[in-house]
């Protein structure tokens, strides 16, 4: 995985959180977004503040050992989510954390997502599973999905339950 800069990083997660609204995938900053920028910084959406309200130097450069941050304004209360699964997958350089209406109730209801189309590739799985519940913003979230993602080798997505879904990859424009 190559590295990339902080400032590109910045600009990817911010383009992204501004699709992520538009594709009607989050309400406000209700969803969360990291890049990693080398194997110990990764930039992350800033939190509480609807992401038409931020630019790209809004969001802040997170420590992935420490979780220290450093930026105009604080990290999202997912930061806990973020840094478990950047800490854990050394070949994940993308998360995207949000809450559709339709992820949302599949988390309520705590059900598995079967492959059902074509469009299931992403997942890279047979399925996109449930964990089990933790609070949001709890580090015991992170780590339900990271066992969860270690439950089925390769999945590319968990349902975190009562929450939403969580999706990680290569990059946040690829596959």
């Amino acid at each position: 995985m190559s590295a990339t800069s902080v400032e590109a990083a910045r600009i990817a997660v911010h383009a992204a959180s501004l699709r992520m609204v538009a594709d009607g995938l989050v309400i406000g900053s209700s969803g969360n977004i990291s890049q990693r920028v080398d194997e110990r910084r990764f930039v992350v959406t800033a939190g509480g503040v609807p992401y038409d309200r931020l630019t790209p130097d809004d969001h802040p450069v997170v420590e992935i050992g420490t979780g220290a941050w450093e930026g105009a304004r604080p990290p999202t209360s997912e930061l806990a989510l973020h840094l478990g699964l950047m800490g854990a997958m050394s070949d994940v350089a993308a998360i995207v954390h949000t809450h559709s209406r339709y992820a949302a109730a599949f988390a309520v209801a705590r059900l598995d997502l079967p492959f059902v189309c074509n469009e299931s590739l992403a997942s890279r799985a047979e399925r996109v599973l449930v964990t089990t519940y933790a609070p949001p913003g709890s580090t015991d979230l992170g780590a339900q999905a990271r066992a969860t993602f270690a439950a089925q080798p390769g999945s590319r997505a968990v349902v975190l339950a009562n929450h939403g879904v969580v999706a990680v990859g290569p990059g946040l424009d690829e596959g």
